[in-house]
């Protein structure tokens, strides 16, 4: 049971990190086309690929963290 805990951990993590690395690249793309993106735009983009590409991926606790890290403040 314990090696399925790291294991699982482990995807975990691999879903958090592609999570981050798809909003940078976001966030670099726009970047590149010369125009500067709003922190709101960022976070908007952060939750939709939330809501669309890791739907029910991460429990709603994990979800919600990393989503508040892209809220604009």
């Amino acid at each position: 049971m314990y090696m399925e805990e790291v294991i699982e951990k482990t995807e975990q993590q691999i879903l958090e990190e592609s999570f981050r690395q798809i909003v940078a690249n976001f966030q670099s793309r726009w970047t590149a086309k010369g125009s500067p993106i709003s922190p709101a735009g960022i976070w908007n983009y952060a939750m939709s690929v939330m809501r669309y590409e890791f739907h029910k991926k991460f429990d709603e606790d994990t979800a919600k963290y990393l989503v508040e890290q892209y809220k604009p403040k």
